[in-house]
């Protein structure tokens, strides 16, 4: 139950983009002791994650899948980054 996905969205120019990460969260009472003896094990790096993911839409640009990007990156269908 540490696993997490998390899911962003965002809509621009008639587009939608979603991405979905994954990311852990072992910060459960039930874990405390595990914790305690290796303090390494069961973390959490939501937090971490979830700045990927708008650090990501930050750079993801809505295109049109005819149009050419004159800047060096990644196509995408109807995106750019």
């Amino acid at each position: 139950d540490i696993l997490r996905v998390l899911e962003g969205y965002r809509w621009q120019d008639e587009v939608t983009l979603k991405i979905e990460m994954k990311a852990q969260n072992g910060l459960g009472e039930q874990y405390a002791k595990a914790r305690k003896n290796d303090p390494e094990s069961f973390g959490n790096n939501v937090p971490q994650k979830l700045a990927e993911l708008h650090k990501l839409f930050d750079r993801i640009k809505p295109r049109d899948d005819l149009t050419i990007p004159t800047t060096p990156g990644f196509c995408m269908f109807n995106s750019f980054m």
